[in-house]
């Protein structure tokens, strides 16, 4: 009877513990729309965000952003920072800080329906992206 039990409750918690991974959102995305700081259309290739499993990483102008994020259930968790230029890069553009606070700061997310776009939400911000040659 224990045995039965033990891999009863294994198994309901197996499809949890598999939803804690970013796989639906995997890919590279770029933003192309913003609500909430400096609204609006975003010129392309402003910026772009690569999910890779757990790890985030990405480009606004010349400046880059590293770090990890998580998901399920529509819900998402990201936790990136700026990088320091290459000695000898010379980059006059700073990410914003609005930005990289929207990021950090999401908390939601939605794909469209043939994910050729994402949605993150925060409290104040949506991030619009889109994958780069994809159908709308």
């Amino acid at each position: 009877m224990r045995p039965l039990l033990l891999l009863l409750t294994l198994t309901a918690l197996g499809p949890t513990a598999r939803a804690a991974t970013s796989a639906p959102l995997s890919g590279t995305w770029q933003l192309t729309n913003v609500q909430g700081f400096g609204s609006g259309r975003v010129s392309p290739g402003t910026a772009y965000l690569v999910i890779n499993g757990d790890t985030a990483q990405g480009r606004f102008g010349c400046g880059g952003f590293a770090g990890s994020t998580r998901a399920a259930a529509s819900r998402v968790e990201i936790n990136v920072r700026a990088l320091t230029p290459a000695p000898g890069e010379r980059c006059p553009f700073v990410i914003p800080e609005a930005f990289l606070g929207a990021l950090n700061g999401a908390e939601q997310y939605v794909l469209s329906e043939g994910a050729g776009q994402l949605m993150l939400f925060s409290r104040t911000t949506r991030l619009t992206f889109e994958r780069p040659g994809a159908q709308r």
